[in-house]
């Protein structure tokens, strides 16, 4: 149980730190964005997987006509 957590402590600041130097990057221009309009059930979709796999329950309701953003 104990190996378990801390395998996944070890997991969230992987990802942690990764999002910081991606934001680091982005920053300083080291990236190129490609800026698309994407459909927000697309985006809140990928969020929710981001974390469900925590044990966390998401309930979305989102209108059919909404456009992209």
């Amino acid at each position: 149980e104990l190996a378990a957590s801390v395998d996944a402590g070890v997991d969230r600041l992987t990802a942690l730190v990764t999002n910081l130097l991606d934001m680091t990057r982005i920053r300083a221009g080291a990236v190129d964005l490609e800026l698309r309009a994407v459909q927000v059930d697309e985006v809140v979709h990928r969020a929710a997987l981001g974390v469900a796999h925590r044990g966390v329950r998401i309930d979305v309701s989102l209108g059919d006509d909404l456009p992209p953003a």
